[in-house]
């Protein structure tokens, strides 16, 4: 089944909202931010005041699996960022 875009909304996929810990590394330091949501192709994450988002900057995310143990590390690009938060599309 094809998702369909509702009109203004310009994700893919759905998201789901989170909270919990996330590492970020920018291939020079490892940082310690928080998941805010998470889709198939993305998420929004809080990085610590000291991380520095420059949008098209690439970056390893390593997500932990709440439920079975374990974690994922997947390749990112910075696309957006503001006071709150950044959004990060996952890359192949």
């Amino acid at each position: 089944m094809k998702n369909q875009l509702v009109f203004g909304e310009r994700r893919l996929h759905q998201r789901k909202e989170c909270t919990f810990a996330v590492k970020i590394d920018d291939t020079v330091k490892v940082y310690q931010g928080h998941l805010r949501n998470l889709s198939l192709s993305g998420a929004l994450i809080k990085p610590p005041t000291q991380f520095k988002a420059r949008i098209g900057k690439e970056l390893y995310l390593t997500i932990p699996f709440r439920n079975r143990g374990g974690d994922i590390t997947i390749k990112g690009q910075i696309i957006y960022h503001r006071h709150n938060g950044m959004v990060v599309v996952f890359l192949r």
